[in-house]
């Protein structure tokens, strides 16, 4: 099934500092991280927050390309969960509008790299969240289909600022 949902939201750094799954002492890397990764909650009726596996590899790929990314949990929270399909799945993601055109191209490249590596499909699906953090509001968009969908919807996005 695909989806779409672009909407305005209140979340904002300052609220995701007042989380129960934010570590008290993690101020400053909320405010200065340029993508800031949020945990998901429940799976399957087991209560507690993870994420997914896809997101950890991603994680590592904006590291070595020097882009600042943190996990908002701490340590002894941290559980990833890993799910066998062809889709590409990542959890919450809050990035600054500014950023925007370059998280298109970093992960159409994660992504790229990743199927030239294995046999998945040639026109993958992706599921995602994304906050993104613009002058006016912020925009929430929780996306499930074709990649190249996303990326042309993710470019409309960053033209509006």
């Amino acid at each position: 099934m695909n989806f779409k949902i672009l909407s305005e939201t209140t979340l904002t750094r300052e609220v995701i500092l007042t989380k129960e799954y934010c570590p008290k002492n993690f101020k400053n890397e909320i405010k200065n991280t340029e993508i800031l990764i949020l945990p998901n909650k429940n799976f399957r009726d087991q209560n507690f927050y993870y994420f997914s596996d896809e997101t950890l590899y991603f994680f590592h790929f904006l590291k070595e390309k020097n882009i600042s990314s943190e996990f908002c949990i701490d340590n002894e929270n941290f559980n990833t969960l890993q799910l066998h399909s062809d889709e590409f799945r990542f959890s919450h993601m809050l990035l600054g509008g500014i950023l925007l055109p370059i998280f298109v191209n970093l992960l159409t490249e994660y992504i790229s790299t990743k199927l030239k590596n294995s046999q998945k499909e040639l026109s993958p699906k992706i599921s995602i969240e994304l906050t993104i953090e613009k002058k006016e509001k912020n925009i929430n968009l929780k996306y499930e289909g074709p990649i190249d969908e996303f990326s042309k919807i993710l470019k409309e996005i960053s033209k509006e600022d």
